[in-house]
């Protein structure tokens, strides 16, 4: 079995929870059995808080389109949101004049997201199925979607195909980096956490990311220039991890501080944050990545060539310029 992101061959088994994770010894992905389509249909209708999610990722939102605006001045630019869901980041990419499009694989999101921006705007399926035609959009978005789809190389290979020569990405994914850290510290207060109402703040998808994992990713996908950086937190407990909000305010607060400080010390090399960026820094000569500003090496475009994930930074530059 060859890793989904730099194509090796050697791993070894980690157990969380009692479930079996395969994790990749040179890029550090971690992944394991997909669940079926309708189990995942049934979280996202059931369990999954959407309108408290979306209200939290709000001003991720506009800072996401704050930055993607910057990379056109096309007066018809259109945007791609990959689980698109029912369309929350759909309906503040049109009010800043994007021409919005999506692909969402749960039916009674698609019915509400079709009756905001019409039926041909909005695709029922996955991304592979929808066919878009090659160099179609200016943008394409997908808001921790990646985590839980069948074959990532595939979905990221599918958006670079489906750009615009110079076009821009937006993936945002949980940090599996993190998620571990987090996942051995609350086992020694679990105990106690579990008696206050506290819930385990820790979340392993399909396919949990690292940084490196993701540069492997996108190079071996086409991307030339990556960059990767810790993403802007939601805002708020959307999933009432715990019944103390000023808890969960207090240690996002804290975390993103420290996190964001490590990013800036190691000039982009150490992205330790809950969930990743990649995208495209903008073309502010300033150099800034997107979002934030902030530093990052660069790395060549041939995966055979990258460095050593035990000696390379994380951070990259400019992505997806097909042109040169």
């Amino acid at each position: 079995m060859k890793c989904n992101c730099c194509g090796s061959d050697r791993h070894y088994i980690h157990e969380i929870n009692q479930h079996h994770f395969t994790n990749c010894a040179q890029c550090g992905l971690m992944f394991t059995d997909r669940p079926t389509k309708d189990r995942i249909i049934d979280h996202y209708r059931e369990v999954d808080p959407h309108e408290t999610v979306a209200a939290a990722k709000r001003p991720f939102f506009k800072a996401a389109l704050v930055h993607l605006s910057t990379q056109t001045r096309d007066p018809d630019r259109s945007i791609l949101d990959v689980g698109c869901g029912f369309g929350y980041f759909l309906e503040d990419a049109a009010k800043t004049g994007w021409v919005p499009f999506g692909v969402e694989i749960l039916e009674d999101a698609v019915t509400v997201a079709r009756d905001r921006f019409g039926k041909k705007q909005i695709f029922h399926g996955s991304l592979q199925s929808a066919r878009y035609p090659s160099n179609t959009f200016h943008a394409v978005t997908a808001w921790d979607v990646l985590v839980v789809v069948d074959d990532p190389f595939r979905e990221v290979r599918e958006c670079y195909r489906i750009l615009k020569p110079g076009g821009t990405i937006g993936i945002r994914v949980r940090n599996v980096l993190f998620e571990k850290a987090v996942y051995t510290v609350f086992r020694t207060i679990q105990p106690v956490a579990g008696k206050m109402g506290i819930r385990h703040p820790y979340v392993f998808h399909t396919y949990c990311f690292t940084p490196i994992s993701l540069k492997y990713l996108f190079h071996r996908a086409g991307f030339e220039r990556v960059s990767i950086e810790n993403s802007p937190l939601t805002k708020g407990d959307p999933y009432a991890y715990t019944p103390f909000r000023w808890l969960t305010t207090s240690a996002k607060v804290m975390v993103e501080t420290l996190t964001s400080r490590l990013f800036s010390l190691s000039n982009g090399r150490w992205v330790l944050g809950p969930s990743l960026l990649v995208g495209q820094p903008s073309r502010d000569p300033g150099g800034r990545t997107p979002f934030r500003s902030g530093g990052g090496i660069q790395t060549s475009r041939n995966p055979a060539r990258l460095p050593s994930p035990l000696k390379s930074g994380i951070s990259q530059g400019p992505m997806r310029s097909t042109s040169g």
